[in-house]
């Protein structure tokens, strides 16, 4: 799927794939509303981070994604990372926590195809986004 550029056009073009199921908790939802639930940052921030309901929207609408494990961030990383993200990664993205019996980790769940891919080849998100100068 090659996304439109605005959280805007984005929010309107999983509406629009999500079926009318009674999963579908959206279906008589606000695209604006639908903004704020979505996304981290809302409609003022540029960065592309889904909210975990808006990771179940994606789900919900079977677009396709690539779950990559991220290494021990310390604290004080933490949000030199976010920042990073929200300017190098232009795709929807979701960070969550799996939980495997009794580990769990951090991971980050992409939305492109062509990003996952470059992931791969530069070997990990860090090189991925240092490449992204």
């Amino acid at each position: 799927m090659t996304y439109p550029k605005t959280k805007k056009e984005i929010t309107e073009k999983i509406f629009s794939e999500l079926p009318n199921v009674d999963e579908n908790v959206w279906k008589n939802a606000k695209i604006d509303n639908l903004i704020f639930r979505w996304w981290i940052t809302g409609r003022g921030g540029s960065g592309l981070r889904l909210t975990d309901e808006g990771m179940k929207a994606f789900q919900l609408a079977n677009v396709a994604h690539y779950e990559f494990p991220l290494g021990k961030l310390d604290r004080s990383s933490w949000d030199f990372f976010i920042k990073d993200l929200t300017k190098k990664l232009d795709c929807p993205y979701h960070l969550g926590v799996y939980r495997t019996g009794n580990s769990k980790g951090p991971y980050i769940r992409i939305y492109d195809h062509k990003i996952a891919m470059l992931m791969t080849l530069y070997g990990s998100l860090a090189e991925y986004l240092e490449s992204r100068k």
